[in-house]
C-alpha cells in the first residue's frame, strides 16, 4: 500500500460521489418526468454508456488502499455511499432497459394480447380495455424488478418469436403484478370508477391508516 494509490482510489470516489452520480440523478429525475430528451431519443444511449461507465468506476474502488489516507470510520462511511450508489445505479440501468424493450413490444404484444383480451374476466380486474391492458402489461414486464426476469422472454415477444401458448402462461404467471384498478371505499364517490395513477397512490390509498 502507499499513500498514491491510496489518492488514486479516492479520486475515483470523488469523481463518482461528487460529479457523476450527481449528474446522473439530475439527468434521469429530468427524463422520467419528460423535461428531457425522449426516451428513444438517441442520446440516451450516451446516457446509458455513463451509467455503465460509472459503474465500472465503482466495481474498480479498492477501498482497504485507503488506510493510508483516511481512518477506519470514514472508510467505513464511503463503502456504505459505494453500495447505496452502486444499487440505485443498477435500477437506473434496468429502467433505461425497460424503455429499450417497451417500443420494441407494443406491436408484437398487441397481437399476443388479442387471445387474451377476448375472455373479459382475464384483464377486467387491471384494465378498462385491450390498450389499457397492453400499456400495463408492457409498463409491468419492463419495470426495473422484472425486466432482467424476463429479460430472454421479452426479446422473444418482440421478434415475435415466442408461441402464443408460452405467451399466454407467461401472462398468467404475471398478470398479479400489474395494479390492479382499484374499488372505491364507502363513502368515496370521486374514486368511482377510478384507477390508481401511481404506485404511490395506490400504497398510500391502501395503507393508509
Amino acid at each position: 500500500m502507499s499513500k498514491k494509490t491510496a489518492k488514486i482510489q479516492a479520486e475515483k470516489y470523488i469523481e463518482v460521489d461528487k460529479v457523476l452520480y450527481p449528474q446522473i440523478q439530475e439527468e434521469f429525475e429530468k427524463i422520467e418526468t419528460g423535461k428531457s430528451f425522449s426516451k428513444t431519443d438517441v442520446r440516451m444511449i450516451h446516457f446509458s454508456d455513463k451509467v455503465d461507465k460509472t459503474l465500472r468506476i465503482l466495481k474498480a474502488i479498492d477501498t482497504s488502499e485507503l488506510h493510508e489516507i483516511v481512518d477506519e470510520k470514514i472508510i467505513e462511511i464511503i463503502e456504505h455511499n459505494i453500495n447505496f450508489i452502486y444499487d440505485d445505479l443498477l435500477y437506473i440501468q434496468r429502467r433505461l432497459l425497460g424503455y429499450e424493450f417497451a417500443d420494441d413490444l407494443k406491436v408484437p404484444v398487441s397481437k399476443y394480447l388479442k387471445s387474451v383480451a377476448g375472455d373479459d374476466s382475464n384483464y377486467k380486474k387491471w384494465a378498462k380495455h385491450p390498450d389499457e391492458l397492453l400499456h400495463k402489461f408492457i409498463e409491468m414486464l419492463t419495470h426495473p424488478d422484472n425486466v432482467e426476469t424476463y429479460r430472454n422472454q421479452i426479446k422473444r415477444m418482440a421478434l415475435g418469436t415466442m408461441s402464443q401458448k408460452e405467451f399466454n402462461k407467461i401472462f398468467q404467471a404475471t398478470k398479479h403484478k400489474m395494479i390492479e384498478l382499484h374499488k372505491p371505499k364507502l363513502g368515496d364517490p370521486e374514486k368511482t370508477s377510478a384507477k390508481f395513477e401511481s404506485f404511490s397512490e395506490y400504497k398510500t390509498y391502501n395503507y393508509e391508516a
